[in-house]
């Protein structure tokens, strides 16, 4: 006779299955809040754009602050990936640096998607705390990545040590948010050309020269 466990075990979902359209759903997320805004950003508009159900959705996410927050995670866990490529790929110096400053400009998502997201939430998180909690935590973690390449610069000798790592870091994505937020909008001709430009040249001009005696 056949067990009731063997008749369901070819329906059975794996936990790379389970992965799988955790991803889809994240993804779709992403999307929705990137294109139309966090206001926006509903069970429905999202199941629509990854084509699930609203019910699937709701097994994965319990509510739409799980699925927020778990949006954000999933974009930084993204940039924490590229991060990491890019310290395998980059000695320690300012081609790391610059790499980094780079990414911030050229990830491999298009620009308006990738910073259209962030922007997003960053407009949203002003008037939700729990949101902007969630965003502060990532936020901390980007600059995290900074700073760190900051100090593995220094320890080389590759870039000026009388720069404090922290506060520099945060010079540096003040720098980089306010351009992105320039750029997105196109104020001030912005563009990614002019954006990449003047990172590169902050970094270079700013932390390349020698001390001063």
């Amino acid at each position: 006779m056949t067990s009731d466990k063997s008749k369901l075990a070819p329906y059975a979902v794996t936990e790379e299955q389970k992965a799988a359209k955790r991803q889809a759903i994240l993804g779709s997320t992403c999307a929705v809040i990137a294109n139309r805004g966090v206001h926006r950003c509903s069970f429905a508009a999202v199941a629509t754009d990854c084509g699930l159900s609203v019910g699937m959705i709701q097994h994965y996410f319990s509510s739409r602050s799980a699925l927020l927050s778990a949006a954000i995670d999933h974009r930084i866990h993204e940039s924490e990936n590229e991060w990491l490529r890019i310290v395998r790929e980059h000695r320690p110096g300012l081609d790391q640096l610059r790499a980094l400053v780079m990414f911030s400009v050229d990830s491999e998502r298009e620009f308006g998607d990738g910073w259209g997201f962030w922007l997003e939430v960053f407009a949203a998180a002003r008037h939700d705390e729990e949101l902007a909690g969630a965003v502060n935590e990532a936020l901390e973690t980007w600059r995290g990545f900074f700073m760190r390449a900051l100090i593995l610069a220094q320890d080389s000798g590759a870039v000026r040590a009388d720069r404090p790592a922290q506060p520099t870091a945060q010079l540096l994505l003040a720098l980089v948010d306010g351009l992105a937020m320039q750029t997105s909008i196109g104020s001030y001709a912005a563009t990614p050309e002019r954006m990449r430009e003047h990172l590169l040249g902050f970094v270079d001009d700013y932390l390349g020269g020698p001390a001063p005696r």
